[in-house]
């Protein structure tokens, strides 16, 4: 399934009936590291495109899978191929570990920059999202070193972050580290992702809160994968068309439906987005349910309200519009 980037499993041990020869068998595989906070050590590892993390204090092992590993398999394959891989590794026998369970699943959305003007609005366009949503998710913005990424994460770790990153700088980073050949690089070329991390207190919230179990089979697909992206996302970067500020103005003003009055309220409302970005004119607003109200006006009329600027970075912008390029598509898996 190619909207799943990355997946880890979680392995329970505690009731095992062999779980002391498997334990002793993982931690022979396995590095020791010490934890300064808890003041105990746990254990990592690696084979291939697995890699391993153990707790001795809780019996859990975590079993997470590159990308390359899902690409094209069923969940079912899945499991089955990753049993092989990793009693073969650790030397136990299939009915010693049970692998289904989910701790994390990663899924994403990948979009082809079609130059670096594009690039520049992509940025721009992030740059004036909410700063925050919800009651925890905080927006952090890193451009280093030519690395752009945007993460939106909860004060409480383990549930969900949101990240848009450009991917192609990302891989050239790890070319030059010789973690991945430059071939394997240019796979990523001009691609910008998002990525919904869904992390295992958020699978434990849907697990009690609405009966859904942590089994792979029930996140591995499109429609799981589309419901958060909808629902994150659209509070993000809403989930209409990118215009330059200008263009979307025009479409104001030509619109006949609305009074002259109130096509001021929205084109002003829209530069003020575009000049000071979304939480500043919001907050900007005595009157919370005015700004709501002049919000889904512009939504209305197929228009998002996060605009492009003219110029940006003191170059002239010549595209009038870009796609959205954190929706995430109908397909199939």
């Amino acid at each position: 399934m190619k909207e799943i980037d990355t997946l880890s499993f979680l392995c329970l041990l505690a009731n095992n009936i062999d779980r002391k020869q498997i334990v002793e068998k993982i931690k022979r595989k396995l590095k020791p590291k010490y934890n300064k906070v808890r003041d105990d050590y746990f254990y990592i590892g690696k084979d291939k495109k697995y890699s391993f993390w153990f707790s001795e204090e809780f019996c859990c092992f975590i079993i997470t899978l590159q990308h390359s590993l899902t690409v094209g398999k069923t969940d079912s394959e899945i499991i089955e191929e990753t049993t092989k891989a990793v009693t073969k590794y650790f030397k136990l026998e299939p009915k010693q570990i049970e692998i289904q369970k989910l701790s994390r699943i990663d899924y994403k959305n990948d979009y082809k920059i079609k130059n670096e003007e594009e690039r520049r609005i992509i940025e721009f366009i992030l740059d004036i999202a909410v700063d925050k949503f919800g009651k925890n998710y905080i927006k952090k913005i890193e451009k280093k070193d030519g690395f752009y990424k945007v993460k939106y994460m909860s004060e409480r770790s383990g549930y969900i972050e949101i990240i848009f990153y450009d991917k192609e700088s990302e891989m050239v980073k790890k070319a030059k580290r010789n973690e991945i050949t430059l071939a394997e690089a240019k796979e990523y070329e001009n691609i910008f992702r998002t990525e919904i991390r869904i992390k295992n207190k958020r699978l434990n919230y849907e697990k009690y809160k609405n009966g859904i179990s942590k089994d792979i089979v029930n996140y591995y697909n499109i429609i799981m994968a589309k419901m958060y992206f909808d629902y994150y996302i659209n509070k993000i970067l809403g989930s209409e068309r990118f215009y330059r500020i200008d263009i979307a103005m025009r479409i104001i003003q030509k619109e006949n439906t609305l009074k002259k009055s109130m096509k001021k309220k929205l084109c002003d409302l829209l530069k003020l987005i575009c000049e000071k970005g979304f939480t500043k004119a919001r907050e900007s607003y005595k009157n919370k349910k005015t700004f709501n109200t002049h919000v889904k006006r512009i939504k209305s009329l197929g228009i998002n309200i996060l605009t492009f600027a003219i110029q940006i970075k003191g170059i002239k912008v010549e595209v009038e519009s870009i796609d959205n390029f954190g929706q995430m598509k109908d397909s199939k898996s």
